[in-house]
């Protein structure tokens, strides 16, 4: 093989390694319309996302099971493997003790395997080696066994089949949920102001599983269902953010506390960019609007075919310069500041 080949075939293995793992890495799995059965009788409700890049890593998804509560395969399939992990040492939370507990795993028609964990030990008496089993059958029931703190659902899913690769791992949320590819944008819903000592409740649509709220800002907190309450001691902005972990998307809102605080004046500066759009603009035209804890305001530059210095050239070289023409707008940040008292 000669060095132009050699460069060859290591630039297509490296795009391939990228490609897969760009994938792998924003939780997608290929199988995001899969007709799959959920493995648990009440909604799932995750516990522990999927993740392969942040530590503690987690090759699987936890979902929240009562104990003793029925576990079923997603989708037809056969028993490959039915077997009890347990080692001593620190698990990926720090704790002692660590691995599966009872678990099962399936190889299902496509050559994709499901392993399921956590389940109580003589819960899957019934199952054997080569075993044909469909889609909602029962498996077992959810239990603790294993490094774990209490009773749950750990599911893993292997698109190749090779269940003991952590490589060949990918999230099975998806699978469940049906995410749509490429996902659905997130956007957050609900009051834009609020007052101390409130609470106003928010939602958000483009996710079709749970979704994480989080809320910054002093003084405030937010539930699991969305619901932000204000104490006493918040003021300024908040900023709330949702999460879809099932589709790694996101969105933030900014909200104000009104009844604390006021308007400070604050140094002023500028930041220059530039349009992202080639047009003639016939006048100035300035607009205000207020973003987190600042006040901006902005305004474009009238234009002219004489190519002031805010001005830029066509960019079709075919055109004589200056025939279409695109401003510098101008941001006139924190000429104001919020002030907590």
């Amino acid at each position: 093989m000669n060095y132009n080949k050699l460069t060859v075939y290591l630039f297509i293995l490296l795009l391939a390694f990228v490609h897969g793992f760009v994938g792998f890495a924003y939780g997608q799995s290929g199988c995001e319309q899969a007709d799959w059965d959920s493995p648990l009788e009440v909604d799932l409700n995750v516990r522990s996302s999927f993740s392969n890049i942040e530590k503690p890593k987690h090759y699987g998804t936890d979902y929240r099971a009562a104990d003793g509560s029925n576990v079923r395969t997603v989708a037809d399939g056969t028993i490959i493997e039915v077997g009890f992990d347990f080692k001593q040492g620190i698990n990926r939370l720090g704790q002692m003790g660590k691995g599966w507990g009872r678990y099962v795993v399936i190889k299902h028609v496509d050559g994709s395997t499901t392993l399921y964990a956590h389940l109580v030990t003589k819960s899957t008496d019934h199952l054997s080696i080569g075993m044909p089993i469909t889609k909602g059958a029962k498996i077992g029931e959810a239990d603790s066994t294993g490094g774990v703190t209490g009773p749950h659902l750990h599911l893993e899913y292997a698109p190749n089949g090779k269940w003991k690769h952590k490589s060949s791992l990918r999230d099975p949320h998806p699978c469940l949920v049906g995410c749509p590819e490429p996902p659905v944008p997130l956007t957050i819903a609900g009051s834009e102001i609020i007052t101390r000592n409130n609470t106003a409740q928010y939602t958000a649509s483009g996710c079709p599983s749970n979704i994480i709220w989080s809320v910054s800002g002093s003084g405030a907190t937010i539930s699991s269902t969305g619901l932000l309450t204000v104490g006493s001691t918040a003021c300024g902005s908040l900023t709330i953010t949702a999460t879809c972990p099932a589709c790694g998307t996101s969105a933030t809102q900014y909200v104000r506390v009104t009844d604390a605080g006021k308007w400070g004046p604050q140094t002023f500066f500028y930041v220059y960019d530039y349009a992202t759009y080639w047009q003639h603009f016939s006048d100035c035209t300035t607009c205000t609007f207020i973003r987190g804890d600042t006040s901006y305001i902005w305004w474009y530059c009238a234009c002219d075919l004489g190519c002031p210095s805010s001005c830029f050239g066509s960019p079709l070289p075919t055109e004589p310069e200056c025939l279409h023409i695109s401003c510098k707008y101008h941001v006139a940040a924190n000429t104001s500041q919020w002030v907590c008292p």
